[in-house]
């Protein structure tokens, strides 16, 4: 293949790079900013978390999971912060960019894993919407930790007295006074909250960001790179990328 049939490269544009950066390094320091304050998430004093904490219509059980929603929500915003630790290496290379691919996938992994955290940090909610989202997508995981368990054929000594994930959670939203409806296998409701789309919840976040006017192609670039669509893209006027490959 000669330099003539490479497709033209887009320039980097990095004025949005330097957005870009400027805004993980706000995140970075107000993730340290209460970790270092309050390690556990369990509310410093005067902040909502502590109000919400010492809510006297609520019962021990649901406060009890409430401490499981902020402490869920930490370790997303820490798993969003390494993803963007990855992607800055793989951006700062000696050559420039490490390929899209890679780069992508792990955007589209931390915005997921953001719009989650955000969904559950809701400014606004009750103590029962709070908790009712985050065991919601408890009850979500558990559905998918089952699947793997059972196609991994992980089948415990004494079946009779090891719960599924799903029952376990099952059981805990029922300690906490909340019933588990299941839409279907993607959309469970936990009291009065239905776990959204993956789609919504990160078009909620992208409204929250600099990035607002992009809200429908960043999820949308994310999961087509993902699901391997973007090859689709290197086809050119000649043919598509396999006839090119066979070619070369």
């Amino acid at each position: 293949m000669t330099p003539t049939d490479e497709p033209d490269r887009i320039p980097l544009n990095l004025d949005r790079i330097a957005n870009l950066s400027n805004f993980i390094r706000t995140a970075e320091k107000l993730a340290d900013d209460y970790t270092q304050g309050d390690p556990t998430w369990s509310g410093l004093p005067g902040s909502k978390a502590t109000a919400e904490a010492g809510d006297p219509t609520a019962w021990p059980a649901l406060l009890h999971e409430l401490n499981g929603a902020y402490a869920f929500a930490q370790v997303r915003l820490l798993a969003v912060l390494e993803y963007a630790e990855s992607i800055s290496i793989l951006c700062s290379g000696t050559g420039g960019p490490s390929g899209s691919l890679a780069i992508d996938v792990l955007t589209r992994s931390a915005v997921e894993t953001a719009s989650r955290a955000r969904w559950v940090l809701e400014d606004g909610l009750t103590t029962e919407q709070r908790t009712s989202r985050y065991l919601a997508i408890e009850v979500h995981s558990a559905h998918h930790l089952d699947r793997v368990a059972q196609a991994m054929k992980l089948v415990p000594r004494d079946p009779s007295t090891a719960p599924t994930q799903m029952t376990a959670v099952k059981a805990r939203c029922s300690n906490a006074g909340l019933r588990v409806t299941m839409e279907n296998s993607e959309r469970p409701r936990v009291g009065a909250e239905r776990l959204s789309t993956a789609t919504d919840l990160v078009l909620a976040l992208v409204e929250d960001t600099p990035f607002a006017h992009e809200g429908k192609s960043v999820y949308g670039l994310g999961s087509g790179v993902a699901h391997g669509a973007s090859f689709a893209l290197l086809g050119t006027a000649e043919g598509s990328v396999s006839t090119r490959l066979v070619r070369v």
